[in-house]
């Protein structure tokens, strides 16, 4: 091999971060972590439901979530601290006060 020529990349010297695709990557991130949460059904001439994270997982702080449906609200989510965490609905409450466990 001359000086001039380029050096084609040995597989095995490359890390396997350089090998994998962004996707791979973030597939292979520790799970996520899931909270407990509270819904809220809209009452009145509101629209929005309300979900309630008393104790964030990371912070242990809380957080509230808007959403037009609660199937929207339990995909993954960042909290207000700024980590995502998955939510797990544990109660609802429905719009006149009564609560379905």
């Amino acid at each position: 091999m001359n000086a001039k020529s380029p050096r084609r990349a040995d597989a095995g010297a490359l890390s396997t971060d350089e090998t994998r695709t962004k996707s791979e990557r973030e597939s292979t991130r520790r799970p996520t972590r899931i909270a407990s949460a509270d819904a809220y059904e809209p009452a009145g001439n509101r629209r929005r439901w309300l979900v309630v994270v008393a104790r964030c997982p990371h912070c242990n702080g809380s957080h509230s979530h808007y959403g037009d449906s609660v199937g929207e609200l339990l995909t993954a989510r960042k909290a207000g601290c700024g980590r995502p965490y998955a939510l797990r609905l544990s109660r609802l409450f429905h719009a006149g006060g009564g609560r379905h466990d």
